[in-house]
């Protein structure tokens, strides 16, 4: 089948993320500011997709579910001209799983639901320089949803998730040295499925809020229960190999989203307590200990996207749904104001869709200071669902 020639992909103004922006090799204009400059489609439509951003500059797009239900092993890489063009598929098909660049520039892929729609126990790692999947692992466990958070010492730890329909409360780590898994010596406080996590500057990991994998007995007239939704947090460190009672954040939530600004905080956005969307925003000072409410979204969200600008420190939240519907409307938190504004729109409506940065930086090693790589400036989000809940193949 003749593959679409339109490519969508996210250019934002000058103002916005504090640069100049050009689409190398397309005929895209540049944009107005905060606007979303639409231009084509994935070979496939995908939900519960993975995206990571390769040291090369182009987006490895992963998995997820196609219009049919069906789970997904191809992968499809983004380009710098806003191109898609055909990834090597995966060893196993999988959705809802974890992708993280690790710092010798492979990608490693693990967990999520696999074809048969269990928890799975599968990784793999992608080389760019051989163009090639590998098999690591297996995980400890089978396990869908968890977090997966790239440590300062090049380990990975994978938090929490869900597996044959229970939360899970275990971590393990990945050690890209033997391409094993072990189990971390210690747990997490409760069980955590749909939950954030964030490294501190301190190398410590913050894991907090999802769901526990049980419901509140219901309360009548209501005949079904609720999701115990969780405020708690725990901290991981990976010196000691200790998980610690963290503070309890103001609001019960999950299906949210806690992104680590410039100055080490973590601005924790939106979510769901298991009855209504949240709108409010609240911040983690590592110095205090504690979270502070740090102001409200215009539009109450779940299962969206955020991204920080690191030219002028905002946070840009994009999509998600509210109420079940699935969002278009895009807003800039501002850090040190705890303020919220309504920036353009993405052409599409999309919830639980994959994004990623089009700029980054290699990680410094002994011997390789850190540089910058990709399109700076720019984003890009791709696939997840739209208002009528079918999975998309656009991008943008």
């Amino acid at each position: 089948m003749k593959r679409a020639k339109n490519y969508l992909v996210v250019v934002l103004g000058i103002s916005l993320l504090g640069v100049g922006l050009l689409v190398k090799g397309s005929n895209l204009a540049a944009p107005a500011t905060g606007t979303w400059v639409p231009a084509g489609t994935m070979a496939a439509a995908r939900s519960g997709a993975a995206t990571v951003l390769l040291t090369d500059g182009r987006v490895l797009v992963t998995g997820g579910s196609d219009a049919a239900g069906a789970t997904l092993s191809a992968a499809e890489f983004f380009n710098s001209d806003g191109s898609f063009t055909a990834a090597p598929p995966m060893n196993f098909a999988r959705s809802g799983h974890t992708a993280t660049l690790l710092q010798d520039g492979r990608v490693l892929v693990a967990g999520g639901t696999d074809a048969t729609g269990n928890a799975a126990q599968t990784a793999e790692l992608f080389d760019p320089s051989s163009n090639s999947w590998t098999a690591a692992g297996p995980l400890m466990a089978a396990r869908s949803g968890q977090t997966a958070t790239l440590l300062q010492n090049g380990q990975l730890l994978l938090a929490g998730g869900a597996a044959n329909g229970a939360a899970l409360a275990s971590l393990e780590l990945f050690d890209p040295m033997s391409n094993a898994f072990s189990l971390a010596p210690a747990t997490l406080s409760t069980a955590r499925q749909s939950h954030a996590a964030a490294l501190l500057s301190d190398g410590r990991v913050l894991v907090m809020g999802g769901w526990d994998g049980t419901t509140v007995a219901p309360v009548p007239p209501a005949t079904t229960g609720t999701p115990n939704v969780l405020a708690s947090s725990d901290i991981y460190d990976p010196a000691a190999g200790t998980v610690t009672a963290g503070p309890a954040m103001n609001s019960a939530r999950m299906n949210f989203t806690a992104t680590v600004q410039l100055d080490g905080n973590v601005a924790v956005i939106g979510g769901s307590n298991g009855q209504a969307d949240l709108a409010s925003i609240e911040v983690f000072d590592p110095a205090a200990g504690s979270f502070v409410l740090g102001g409200s979204l215009a539009t109450a969200r779940s299962g969206h996207l955020a991204f920080l600008l690191p030219h002028n420190a905002n946070i840009l939240i994009v999509g998600g749904s509210s109420a079940g519907v699935a969002l278009s409307s895009v807003e800039l938190y501002t850090p040190w104001t705890a303020a919220t504004s309504v920036t353009g729109p993405m052409a599409s409506a999309r919830a639980s869709a994959a994004g990623s940065p089009l700029s980054g930086t290699v990680a410094a090693t002994s011997t390789s200071p850190s540089t910058g790589y990709g399109l700076d400036g720019m984003l890009m989000v791709a696939g997840g669902l739209d208002t009528n809940h079918s999975p998309l193949a656009t991008s943008e």
